[in-house]
Formats: structure tokens, C-alpha cells, sequence
């Protein structure tokens, strides 16, 4: 599989060079008897991503390039690439510390290979609300930049993956109708160590296998936003959601580190104030989208099942939290303590 990565990913290259060799942003033509001003070939950076184009963050990354495209006057090209054709979360990040991508977003099974202490932001059941975790990832994102640009890294920007519930074949109501279910996981150990803790077994694979895996058998339940549900029709397979809403999850928007140092200063500043607008309007777009995509679900035979004894599951993965962020050293006791510090302050 990583070898058909790597060759998707060298095609890609090739077609991206061609397609810069064919742009350029040419000066104005001098006036007669001086020499013409030298073609500026402009930088094309590539943008991957797991998601679909139609879903809020596919939306977020074309508002991304239109703004840069415009702001930079055609100097910084942005192609993006949908669906996981450049690979899992996994893939994406070992291709953008390589070189071969320069932007990507990703949640820890992505950023956290290398920065194991992002897990801790996926904290299950740490949030209230968007505004919780984008307030939170804000407040700490100059430490977190620090430690990203050790790995070779620039960390400019996030998306808000949430709130994420359980989707799965059958109702679950309290704790223990949790027990022996397999339930897919992301390949992060907090994802799979807090679904251990509610007494499931958590089975890693990529996104892509999810639709084909609860048509088969091979898993019984998957989480994830409504947005993802909704998108991939996992829905299709899986008709009961169970509103947990365990978690919100902040995706790092990062981009190589050589590649970011190669731009002037004015290019950074238009590609941070870009990444900023562009995690805006995907929280305000997943939002509006949610309603609307639980009714489309709801129609086509989805029933919602509340749990009756949350407490239970909060104080069921606590444990598993805790123990990550002690682990995970300073980055990680510091990311914890200010998820504690913020529940106080909402209670």
C-alpha cells in the first residue's frame, strides 16, 4: 500500500511541475526600449487531505487557496487533493515531513506520530462545545508550534472535528451495552484506549475501510461528526447513533518546514491570515451543516439514542486521559491541566 502511495504521490508531482511550468505571473511589459521585466514562475504548494471535497473542511481548504491565490497576486499556487488519494492521515504526514506535500491537516493519527502529546486534545468527553476547543487550541497553539517545528513542522492553522458520537448496528442506552462491541478506531492511542475503557474492542484502520468493514461485519460501530457520517453514508450501513458526543477534536493544519521558510515574510502572513479565515468559516459551515445532515440521516432510517448514565463514561475514561498525559511529558500535563482549568471555568 505505501508503495502505491508513493507512486500516486510521484505522479502527482509530475503533473503538479507540468502544471507550474505552464502558469507563470509575468511583470508588466516594459516601455519601448527597455528590456522586458524576468517571468516569476509562481510557487505551486499542494494540499492534502482525507476528507471530500464536499465536506466543511474540503469547503475550508478551497476557501484557503482562493484567499492566498487572490492575496498573493498568482505568486503561490495552491492544488489541492481530496479523499485520501495521497494516503491515510499517516501517509499524508510522512509525505509532508519528506517534502512531498507541503499542507495537510490531521488529528493524532496524523501530527501525533510525531508529536505524541496532540493526543491529549482528543480527550474524550474534555469539551462542551466548538467554542471550548477552538479557545483552548488557541491559547496554547505557540507552545505546541514550538515543539511542531522541532519535527520539521509549521504549525499554521486548525480545523474543529466535532462533536463526534457512536454510530452503530445496534442501540446502546447505557455503559454496558458497550461491552464485546468492535468498534473501529483511528490509529491513536487515546481514540482506542478510551473505547477499551467503555468495555468495546477498538479496531484500528483507516477511514476509507469504514464503509465496506460495517457492510461486512468486520466492525459493528464507528464514531465520527455528523459530517463524516454523513458524507461517507456510513449511515447506510450502521442505523442507530448514539449521542455521546464524546469529543472535539482540533486538526492541526501544518505545513513543511522548509517549505514555509522559503517564503518571504509577506507570503507567511498571507498564508496565516488565510489558515485563520479558512478554520473560520469551517466551524460557522460544519454548524450549519449538521442539522441539516442529521435530518437527511434521520429520513433515511437513522434513530438517535441518548445515554442514561454519562457520568459512568465520563469516570470510565478518565483513567485513560490521565495516564496519557502523564506520558506524553511537559507538553502533555500542560495540554491536560488547561483542559481541567477550562471545565472549572465553564461549570
Amino acid at each position: 500500500m505505501k508503495k502505491l502511495h508513493s507512486m500516486m504521490l510521484a505522479l502527482m508531482m509530475v503533473l503538479s511541475l507540468a502544471a507550474c511550468g505552464s502558469q507563470s505571473t509575468t511583470a508588466p511589459a516594459a516601455s519601448s526600449g527597455k528590456p522586458a521585466e524576468e517571468t516569476i514562475e509562481p510557487i505551486t504548494l499542494r494540499y492534502a487531505s482525507v476528507y471530500t471535497q464536499n465536506s466543511s473542511y474540503g469547503q475550508a481548504m478551497e476557501k484557503f487557496k482562493s484567499i492566498v491565490e487572490e492575496k498573493s497576486n498568482g505568486s503561490i499556487k495552491i492544488d489541492c487533493y481530496y479523499d485520501a488519494v495521497l494516503g491515510a492521515e499517516s501517509d499524508m504526514i510522512q509525505s509532508q515531513k519528506d517534502g512531498g506535500v507541503e499542507i495537510a491537516f490531521s488529528a493524532a493519527s496524523g501530527i501525533g506520530l510525531y508529536v505524541e502529546a496532540t493526543q491529549i486534545l482528543e480527550a474524550w468527553y474534555a469539551y462542551e462545545d466548538v467554542d471550548g476547543v477552538k479557545t483552548l487550541f488557541e491559547s496554547i497553539m505557540d507552545k505546541l508550534d514550538a515543539t511542531y517545528q522541532e519535527q520539521g513542522f509549521k504549525l499554521i492553522g486548525a480545523y474543529y472535528d466535532g462533536y463526534r458520537n457512536i454510530l452503530s448496528k445496534k442501540p446502546i442506552t447505557c455503559l454496558a451495552d458497550m461491552k464485546g462491541l468492535k468498534m473501529r478506531s483511528p490509529t491513536n492511542a487515546m481514540f482506542s484506549g478510551c473505547i477499551e475503557a467503555l468495555g468495546a474492542q477498538a479496531v484500528a484502520m483507516p477511514l476509507g475501510d469504514v464503509y465496506t468493514s460495517l457492510q461486512t461485519g468486520a466492525i459493528e460501530a464507528c464514531e465520527g461528526t455528523l459530517d463524516t457520517l454523513y458524507t461517507n453514508k456510513f449511515y447506510e450501513q450502521a442505523s442507530c447513533l448514539i449521542w455521546d458526543s464524546h469529543t472535539w477534536t482540533p486538526m492541526s493544519v501544518t505545513m513543511n518546514l522548509d517549505s514555509w521558510n522559503s517564503l518571504t515574510a509577506e507570503q507567511q502572513a498571507i498564508i496565516m491570515d488565510a489558515s485563520a479565515q479558512a478554520s473560520n468559516y469551517q466551524v460557522d459551515l460544519f454548524q450549519e451543516l449538521a442539522d441539516k445532515e442529521l435530518d437527511e440521516m434521520k429520513a433515511a432510517g437513522l434513530s438517535v439514542y441518548e445515554i442514561t448514565d454519562r457520568a459512568d463514561w465520563i469516570k470510565a475514561v478518565e483513567p485513560v486521559v490521565s495516564s496519557l498525559a502523564q506520558q506524553y511529558g511537559d507538553l502533555g500535563v500542560q495540554i491536560y491541566e488547561a483542559q481541567k482549568a477550562a471545565q472549572k471555568t465553564a461549570k
